[in-house]
Formats: structure tokens, C-alpha cells, sequence
């Protein structure tokens, strides 16, 4: 797979992030945040295990050796989903949407401080552009709440959790194996405990079902997947932009499912973040790839 592959493969899950928005939003309406987390996980855990056989000959490391790195790759994606989820309780959507997105300007200075993975010239001003273009497509601003806490807090955890993914799944090279874990630990640690703290109906599980099979199939199992997989081959500060995406395709999705509608600097942000994914893939100003030499 090249870079340019890759990246193919990253707009591709922005896009089935950005789709589900709507689903993700809608499902509240009848059950809570956790087991919306735990049962959307439990889907997407279903929708790539076929596909795992097909890995089994093609590590060339020990999954002993990286079970702690599995682990902590999984802990950090459920900590940032969660807290993602909880968070919409106590913020609006507008100002949720702009927060998740700042790990676009989080990711390239950490993936630099951790991994020494220096990003290329062309990183800085398309990070820029993605961070101003996701402000302005969110809309007004309303205000600090505790859930925009959280929802920095989520974007923190995700842009650690993107630098540690590519580095694992470099050195793996089972990235289906490793969206696996993650998708079970979610389930396992959320599912119990939105059926005990959140208390939903049947009524209301029936209810959210269709919503769940959209998030569960293809913002979860396809959207992360596709994400593990093309990690391999992308530096983490791409992929962070390229995955900035997703505000563009959810303000699309709500224009045309809720009869949402963007005002003219709304439309101008859009541009700015499809500006930025592009300016990525020149060759202009990238660094030269060189080998994963793990955290630290």
C-alpha cells in the first residue's frame, strides 16, 4: 500500500465518521451515552472478525511481546470514546464538534515529541487551515460547559491513542487484530455498564437498533478498520488532518437528513479543511519517511 493509498483510506473513514454523526446523535434519544459505546463497539467487533483469519500468517512479531501495547492502544481508544459520548450531555453539538476536531493541531507537535516523528513543512499550514475550518464550520461559539472539558480532554486522548496506533500497527502488521481489541475492551467495559447505571427499555433498544446498525457497521467497524489499516502506511499528523474530514461530512449529513443548514463562513471552513487534506498528499514539503523507532 503507498501513502497515497493510505490517505485514500483515512478520507474514506472520515467520511463513514462523518456520515454516522446524525445516527450518533439520534441514538441518544433512547439509550444512554455508555451503551451506545459498548453495543455500537460489540457490532463493529462482529463486522471484522471474519476478515481476521486472513492475518494470522502475516505478523512478523510475537503478540506476546505486544500484548501491553495492545492494551494500552485499546484503553486509550475506549477512554476517548467515552468520554466523547458523556461529553455530548453537557455541551452543545456545535462546540463538541470543534473541540474532538483540535486534535488536529494536538497530534503533529506530540507524534514530534513522542515518536520524534517530525512532520513534513506542509503539516504546520494545513493544520492551521483544518483548526480554523473546523472552528468556523461549527458555528457560534456558546460558551465553556464541563462537557467541553471532556470533549478536550477525548481530543487529547485521541491524538495520543492516533501516534501510539501507527506506531503498533507498524510493528504488528495485524492492524484488523488490533481495531479487534479495541472494539471488545469497549464493549466489555461500556455495555455493563450502561445496562446497570443507564437502565434502558426494550422499547428503547428497539428503537435505537437502526441507528446502532450504522454506527456499529460503518462508523465503528469499517470507519476504524480502514483506520488501523492505513495507519501503516500514513504519519500520524496526516492522518489527523485527513481524519479533520469528518466535520465536513457531518455538517453534510445533517443539512440533508435534518434539514441543517451552513452559513456562508460554515461553507468557508469546509473549504479550509478539504483545502488542508489535499495540501497533504503534495509531495511539497514532506518529510522523507523513515522507520517506526517506537515511543520514546
Amino acid at each position: 500500500m503507498t501513502r497515497t493509498h493510505a490517505n485514500l483510506l483515512l478520507f474514506l473513514a472520515a467520511f463513514f465518521w462523518g456520515a454516522g454523526n446524525v445516527a450518533q446523535k439520534l441514538v441518544l434519544d433512547d439509550i444512554g451515552p455508555l451503551l451506545a459505546c459498548g453495543l455500537r463497539s460489540a457490532i463493529g467487533c462482529l463486522v471484522i472478525a471474519p476478515l481476521l483469519p486472513r492475518e494470522s500468517s502475516a505478523s512478523r512479531v510475537s503478540l506476546r511481546s505486544e500484548g501491553r501495547a495492545i492494551f494500552t492502544v485499546s484503553a486509550l481508544f475506549a477512554l476517548a470514546l467515552g468520554l466523547q459520548q458523556v461529553a455530548y450531555g453537557g455541551t452543545s453539538v456545535t462546540n463538541a464538534s470543534f473541540l474532538v476536531n483540535c486534535t488536529v493541531v494536538l497530534t503533529p507537535p506530540l507524534a514530534w515529541l513522542l515518536c520524534r516523528d517530525r512532520p513534513g513543512l506542509v503539516v504546520w499550514p494545513a493544520m492551521a487551515a483544518a483548526s480554523a475550518g473546523a472552528f468556523m464550520l461549527a458555528g457560534t461559539w456558546t460558551g465553556w460547559r464541563w462537557g467541553d472539558v471532556l470533549c478536550l480532554a477525548s481530543a487529547l486522548v485521541y491524538s495520543v491513542w492516533i501516534i501510539l496506533l501507527g506506531d503498533l500497527v507498524k510493528r504488528l502488521d495485524r492492524p484488523l487484530l488490533v481495531a479487534a481489541a479495541q472494539f471488545t475492551l469497549c464493549a466489555a467495559v461500556f455495555t455493563p455498564l450502561g445496562l446497570l447505571i443507564e437502565a434502558p427499555t426494550l422499547h428503547g433498544l428497539a428503537n435505537a437498533l437502526p441507528h446502532l446498525a450504522i454506527l456499529g457497521v460503518f462508523s465503528t467497524g469499517a470507519a476504524f478498520g480502514l483506520q488501523a489499516l492505513a495507519q501503516r502506511h500514513a504519519p500520524p499528523s496526516d492522518a489527523a488532518i485527513i481524519m479533520s474530514g469528518e466535520s465536513v461530512f457531518g455538517a453534510a449529513a445533517g443539512a440533508a437528513l435534518l434539514d441543517e443548514r451552513l452559513d456562508g463562513g460554515g461553507v468557508f471552513g469546509a473549504i479550509l479543511i478539504l483545502a488542508a487534506i489535499v495540501a497533504v498528499q503534495l509531495p511539497f514539503g514532506q518529510r522523507k519517511p523513515v522507520p517506526s523507532t517506537g515511543i520514546g
